[in-house]
This record gives C-alpha cells, sequence and structure tokens, in this order.
C-alpha cells in the first residue's frame, strides 16, 4: 500500500499533502494491474499522531487507488492502516 499526496509523489511523508491523498493498493506487474476485489473485505482507518480513529472506509467493490479528502483533517502526521484478508498494511502522510 501507498499512501501518496495530490501530486503522486513516490515519498508522501516528505511531501505534505493538503487537501487529498492517493492511496493505491495493489501492483502492476509486467503490464498487469492487481487490484483488491470485494472477497477481500477491505476497510481503511486513518489515525492521527495521538491515536484517535479520524477516518474509516469499507470497500465492497474492486479498486486499485482510492482517494481521500483530508482538507478537514488538522496539521500533523496521520497512520493508515489497511485490513485485507486478515492482512495488515500500513502507511503514512504528513497534512501540511
Amino acid at each position: 500500500m501507498h499512501c501518496n499526496d495530490q501530486s503522486d509523489s513516490n515519498d508522501a511523508a516528505n511531501h505534505p499533502a493538503t487537501n487529498l491523498i492517493t492511496v493505491t493498493f495493489g501492483k502492476v506487474d509486467k503490464g498487469t494491474v492487481y487490484v483488491l476485489t470485494p472477497e477481500y473485505n477491505a476497510r481503511l482507518y486513518i489515525y492521527s499522531a495521538e491515536g484517535k480513529q479520524v477516518y474509516e472506509k469499507s470497500f465492497d467493490g474492486t479498486f486499485y487507488r482510492y482517494a481521500v479528502d483530508i482538507s478537514g483533517f488538522g496539521k500533523g502526521l496521520y497512520h493508515l492502516t489497511l485490513i485485507a484478508n486478515d492482512q495488515i498494511y500500513k502507511a503514512k502522510f504528513l497534512k501540511e
């Protein structure tokens, strides 16, 4: 899982986001895009640096990228957790 600001930077922690982040799931391998499907029972959570849950989304469709509006979040570091098929993936981003 990758989390990028709206400019699709490769290092979200060093390039603060302001209004929108794009969370990318799955991978591209030799021209084939592998996506998460409904069978993964995927859930995305965002937590503040203090550990408070500020966002939650359950996915019931097929997806590769998902945009999250963070314009209402306060400035600071946030942690993303994606749970899919009982596996946990983590990323972080800085809100400016």
